[in-house]
């Protein structure tokens, strides 16, 4: 029988595409639009992306200056803060006053010592922090000279000290040093702001720009694709038209297989049966006289040698063993039971022969039909390859077989409890396809259920009178 291996889907699917290559190529090509359209947008998003960073940087340059000039501010106010304390402690012997005095002090060195990172990049003001530190170093040397003094009871020696004005000419100096940095880091503020400014005008500007041509290309890209819109309504309505009349040729082609695969499978059947006469009649009385001559030597080797006796022998199990094969043979080609003794005991006889061949447990429950042969031999067939498969892959341990008869159809069951299979990976087998054939030849159907796993239910339906046939 010929295996066509094209669908009418496959068909379809070839000429559209034949068709599809053969229409007008558009006008842009697409890698085109494609490209234009991620420029534009690569040009936006590195608009974006630069402004952002460069107004990050900025604000960050902004505020780390005006964290430097507050922590100047600060330096110069615990300076103060402890020359205070310095002064009370000197002038009341309070001991109260050196509490502030010494929390300024340790607060000083962590700012100068916080402060150095801010002008790490800037040699001129890094060398100003410098005297700034060694000047607040010598003027709190001097406010703990005068501490001790005070501790000691040495109060005219420290009241000399402060008459020395050593402590106001050093506060002086710090006070025009500390000044002039923070001086230093207004005009870094104001640079930084006009930066900034700077930055977002020119961020606007892109922003402007890139939005502009943003719009251009969505303008430009929405009239060429109203076009395309209708040059493809154009091509579907093409397509439509030509997918009807392929559709129309699609069903005729197929009935015609399908009536020719009905009329393969009958000439099938019937040159089986043909050569199982043929070994019937001929093959078998060959063997038969050649049986009949066998046995009439037998009765002249009693005084032979025993060698010859076997060798006799052996050529009574051959000729034996050939009538055998020709039985198989022939009632592969045409089941004699079907014939012979009617659907029914065909069935039981076949069921009882796979249970003496196979460790399988078969259960069997058939109502009392009569069919003609052409049917019962197809249902035959049918229950042939479902066993073939059952016992090959199913792995199975029990079957059950039902006949059932309905008013107008049998149902004939033959279920499994085997591994199963995914029908969507055997969509290519030729067992299953064999079977629809056979029961499309006398307008049956079938009907499979199987899952991984979970067994195999083969259902085929034949009805009683021929109907009109359908394609399959």
């Amino acid at each position: 029988m010929p295996r066509y291996h094209s669908s009418p889907k496959v068909l379809v699917r070839i000429f559209l595409q034949m068709k599809l290559h053969s229409l007008k190529p558009l006008r842009v090509p697409a890698t085109f639009s494609a490209f234009l359209c991620a420029l534009v947008s690569l040009l936006v998003l590195g608009v974006s992306e630069y402004g952002h960073q460069a107004l990050k940087h900025g604000a960050l340059n902004m505020g780390q200056h005006i964290e430097a000039q507050k922590r100047l501010q600060n330096v110069f106010t615990l300076v103060v803060d402890a020359e205070t304390g310095q002064r009370g402690y000197l002038l009341t012997g309070n001991i109260e006053y050196l509490e502030p005095y010494e929390k300024a002090v340790s607060q000083i060195n962590r700012e100068l010592n916080a402060l150095r990172p801010f002008f790490v990049t800037d040699m001129e003001a890094f060398g100003m922090l410098g005297d700034i530190g060694r000047t607040v170093n010598a003027k709190l040397a001097e406010l703990d000279i005068t501490i001790r003094l005070r501790k000691q009871d040495l109060i005219a020696s420290s009241e000399a000290v402060i008459h020395t004005n050593i402590g106001k000419e050093k506060m002086d100096i710090i006070r025009a040093s500390l000044g002039d940095l923070i001086i230093h880091q207004e005009q870094k503020i104001a640079k930084a702001k006009n930066d900034l400014f700077a930055i977002a005008s020119w961020v606007r500007s892109g922003v402007v720009l890139t939005s502009f041509l943003s719009i251009a290309a969505f303008f430009f890209f929405a009239r060429y694709y109203a076009r395309v819109a209708q040059e493809k309504t154009n091509q579907l309505a093409y397509i439509a038209g030509e997918k009807t009349r392929l559709d129309e040729v699609v069903q005729v082609r197929t009935l015609e297989l399908t009536e020719l695969a009905r009329y393969l499978q009958n000439v099938r059947e019937e040159e089986k049966a043909r050569l199982a006469r043929d070994l019937h009649d001929e093959l078998g009385a060959i063997l038969t006289v050649a049986k009949l001559d066998a046995a009439a030597l037998k009765s002249n080797l009693k005084d032979q040698p025993i060698e010859l006796k076997q060798k006799f022998d052996n050529l009574m199990s051959t000729l034996n063993e050939g009538i055998s094969l020709k039985r198989r043979i022939i009632e592969d080609l045409r089941p004699s039971a079907l014939s012979n003794l009617g659907f029914i005991p065909a069935l039981e006889l076949l069921v009882e022969e796979y249970k003496q061949r196979n460790l399988v447990e078969i259960e069997c429950y058939l109502d009392e039909v009569n069919l003609d042969e052409k049917r019962g031999l197809v249902l035959y067939r049918l229950m042939q390859e479902s066993f073939t498969n059952i016992f090959k892959y199913a792995e199975a341990t029990h079957v059950r077989i039902s006949l059932e008869k309905r008013p107008q159809e049998v149902v004939f069951r033959i279920q499994d409890d085997g591994v199963g299979f995914d029908l969507d990976k055997q969509r290519t087998g030729h067992g299953l396809s064999g079977m629809r054939f056979r029961l499309a030849s006398v307008q049956g159907r079938l009907q499979v259920s199987s899952a991984d796993g979970n067994g195999t239910l083969i259902e085929a339906t034949v009805p009683f009178i021929s109907i009109v046939p359908t394609p399959i």
